[in-house]
């Protein structure tokens, strides 16, 4: 594929254009590949029995020289010699069989059609049963194992693991009062000694209340101002802040943490407030 991909020449075009059907490519392959075995069975048979006289043997026997025969001439003909060289030529095979699997893609599209959409409702229902195990079944299943000494410690990350995805953001907030957060309207000397007094490298704003989160300050941004003085206007550098809703679950939140790249959210109540 990817040698493909790097060639400029114009006779790869139509091997591309197969490619990026590849559903349809692979349905199209085995239905031809099926046609092809139906053909070498039907051929071998006629040819054995124009080759050899059976009239004198058993039905089982002949069935079972038949069987024999085809089976040797399919796998030689229709397996070993085609991967063989398919192995050896990928690229001019592919070249050379482009043309061919195009007609037959085409010709055979109806067929290859109702396969493809088959085998994705075989496929979505197989995944719909993997996906019957509830978080209370592996969450009993730990159960099971947690009398054991030696798996105490696996056995706490494991459940907290599996608990990850039912754990809403109001369980594992920092609680209101020990949020550290700063007023818009102080000097800047005094977010300077907040923020080595905390520790922390993001901050909330909040204006008049702490119900009224309006930014937040990130300590990175503040390091090229530390030699200001207190008129420094060190709220234009905060950002926009980032509000969720109490009930929201852990896995949801870390997703639109990574898709965001934030690291801090403002939890609020059903009311707008902050939790």
């Amino acid at each position: 594929m990817n040698e493909v991909n790097s060639s400029n020449l114009k006779s790869y075009h139509q091997v591309k254009k197969l490619l990026e059907r590849q559903k349809q490519l692979l349905a199209t392959i085995l239905i031809s590949n099926n046609l092809i075995n139906i053909s070498l069975i039907i051929i071998t048979t006629h040819f054995i029995n124009n080759l050899v006289n059976f009239s004198l043997l058993h039905p089982l026997l002949i069935f079972i020289v038949q069987v024999i025969a085809i089976t040797f001439v399919i796998l030689l003909f229709g397996e070993v010699i085609p991967k063989i060289y398919a192995t050896k030529n990928a690229l001019k095979l592919a070249k050379i069989m482009s043309f061919p699997l195009s007609i037959f893609s085409i010709t055979m599209f109806p067929l290859s059609y109702v396969l493809i959409k088959f085998s994705g409702l075989i496929d979505k229902h197989i995944k719909q049963r993997g996906l019957n195990v509830t978080v209370e079944d592996l969450s009993h299943a730990l159960d099971l194992t947690s009398d054991i000494p030696e798996n105490q410690d696996e056995h706490r990350i494991l459940k907290g693991i599996v608990k990850f995805g039912e754990t809403s953001v109001k369980q594992i907030m920092t609680a209101r009062v020990d949020v550290v957060a700063l007023d818009k309207n102080i000097p800047y000397s005094a977010v300077l000694n907040t923020i080595v007094k905390s520790g922390y490298s993001r901050i909330p704003v909040y204006e008049n209340s702490f119900d009224t989160i309006i930014g937040v300050i990130y300590i990175k941004d503040l390091l090229a101002h530390t030699k200001e003085n207190d008129a420094f206007d060190w709220f234009k550098l905060a950002r926009t802040p980032f509000f969720v809703p109490e009930n929201k679950k852990l896995d949801d939140l870390l997703g639109e943490f990574q898709e965001m790249k934030m690291h801090l959210a403002i939890v609020v109540d059903e009311y707008g407030g902050t939790s």
